[in-house]
């Protein structure tokens, strides 16, 4: 399986440099206490002592969970969830055999927790409260630009489990104006919902793959990325050259991020849909070489 994740790569040759001197700090950005499924979200930042550069990475882990933080380069910490406490939201850990104590931090400290909530999100962003639903879900999500910019808002849900979360959620994000749009069997398209009517899914009466193209598999790991570098990445796997054009590029952050591995069929069309969202399509001149011409994007 293939897995591409340019922001990851840069950053990770920025810290390198300095791995020696690295700070690590782990905070709690979510909690989850349902009936099939109990974690807490930690973000985990590693920095050089200079403050260059910085390595953020976000993983769900269970009491009694071990793993190793392996964001900076020869300076891997190895991290031991020992107790975590849903109702006042603070895990105690070990870090390299360290006692460690990570406690979640409420944006809004006069916001009432009302006592039947199972699922807390601190300030993470849109990005973050898509890539927390994206798990329920279990769906790729390709996400319409707008709504990267969007501001984000409190997520307290209250649910007995997964499949409520998800569905909780779901509300939650179309009471904010953001449209779930089911796409095929391993997409969801987010949309604001102004523009959910105008949204066609091409894969929902597409037939199955055929055995022989379900390999390779591909899997992404782009997060508001400049869309000039992922067309030199999308050259790079289709392999073709992209061509001189009148198109101009348009300048803006591109992000899509696979919880699903996918076929090269499923990975064109998301790529597809993502830049038509952009208002750029990529249109193949022959067998070696294809350029981008403009669309009417929504």
């Amino acid at each position: 399986m293939k897995r591409i994740g340019l922001h990851f790569l840069a950053a990770c040759i920025a810290v390198c440099c300095f791995s020696a001197q690295a700070e690590h700090v782990t905070k709690i950005v979510g909690l989850v206490n349902l009936a099939d499924w109990k974690a807490v979200w930690l973000e985990m930042t590693d920095s050089p002592s200079n403050k260059v550069s910085a390595m953020t990475s976000r993983q769900f882990v269970q009491e009694g969970q071990s793993f190793d933080d392996r964001q900076t380069y020869g300076a891997h910490i190895h991290v031991e969830i020992l107790q975590i406490d849903f109702t006042n939201g603070i895990v105690k850990a070990k870090e390299d055999g360290k006692d460690a104590v990570y406690e979640f931090k409420q944006g809004d400290k006069s916001e009432v927790i009302p006592d039947q909530t199972t699922v807390r999100l601190g300030n993470i962003g849109m990005n973050g409260i898509l890539d927390f639903y994206a798990q329920f879900a279990e769906r790729t999500l390709l996400i319409h630009p707008i709504i990267v910019y969007q501001t984000s808002f409190p997520v307290l849900l209250q649910a007995h489990d997964k499949a409520e979360a998800a569905t909780a959620l779901e509300k939650l994000l179309r009471d904010n104006g953001i449209a779930l749009v089911l796409d095929g069997k391993k997409f969801e398209m987010v949309v604001p919902s102004a523009l959910e009517g105008t949204i066609r899914s091409d894969l929902q009466n597409a037939p199955p793959p055929k055995p022989d193209t379900e390999t390779p598999r591909y899997s992404f790991d782009f997060t508001n990325v400049d869309l000039r570098q992922i067309l030199k990445v999308f050259e790079t796997l289709i392999g073709k050259k992209m061509m001189p054009s009148d198109t101009p590029i348009p300048n803006a952050s591109f992000t899509f991020q696979t919880f699903t591995p996918l076929t090269k069929a499923e990975f064109l069309h998301a790529f597809d849909t993502l830049f038509a969202w952009h208002g750029i399509k990529a249109v193949n001149i022959d067998e070696k070489t294809f350029k981008i011409v403009q669309v009417e994007n929504h």
